[in-house]
């Protein structure tokens, strides 16, 4: 059916979307200061399971589902009703469904549109740990300021990791 849809210049392919985890991953996971062993590098994340995701749709639920990169979710994403909307080069597509792999770190644009997704009445499932920090730094770190002070001073890192755990808390409730 997607192959159809796809060839016929059908505009709707999936109904789910997944986020892929490119900033969790490269925060956590050192390719060049690892030595490779066959297909994985031994320290990927222990909750990588974006892959794990997409097979169980495909194979148990027979559902396709789309991996949106973040810096593609940053440029080609909206929010229309409660459907997440997707436009490229390549077509549209409305998502009723996203769903946010096991990740650490989100790019807080990304984070605020999927609140904006939520609160408009959109559908996210979370598959295991939920995210805690920004993928974004900090300007006043660049500014020369001593990241340890500034960790200390804000208890829970920058003011953007805040905005990380506070919506995520909006969205999943808090942590109890």
């Amino acid at each position: 059916a997607r192959c159809r849809n796809m060839l016929s210049g059908g505009s709707r392919v999936s109904d789910i979307a997944i986020l892929y985890p490119m900033d969790s991953m490269h925060s956590e996971v050192f390719l060049y200061q690892t030595k490779e062993r066959g297909f994985e590098y031994p320290n990927v994340m222990q909750d990588n399971d974006y892959m794990t995701v997409i097979n169980m749709l495909s194979y148990f639920c027979g559902q396709d589902s789309m991996l949106i990169h973040p810096s593609v979710m940053n440029s080609s994403c909206s929010v229309s009703g409660n459907k997440l909307c997707m436009t490229t080069d390549s077509g549209k597509n409305n998502f009723g469904v996203l769903i946010l792999p096991g990740i650490s770190v989100i790019s807080i644009e990304n984070l605020r549109l999927i609140k904006r997704f939520y609160d408009n009445g959109g559908k996210i499932i979370a598959t295991g740990r939920l995210p805690r920090f920004s993928a974004e730094y900090h300007p006043d770190l660049e500014k020369g300021a001593d990241e340890n002070d500034f960790m200390r001073q804000n208890k829970y890192g920058t003011e953007l990791d805040i905005e990380v755990r506070e919506t995520i808390s909006h969205i999943f409730g808090s942590e109890t």
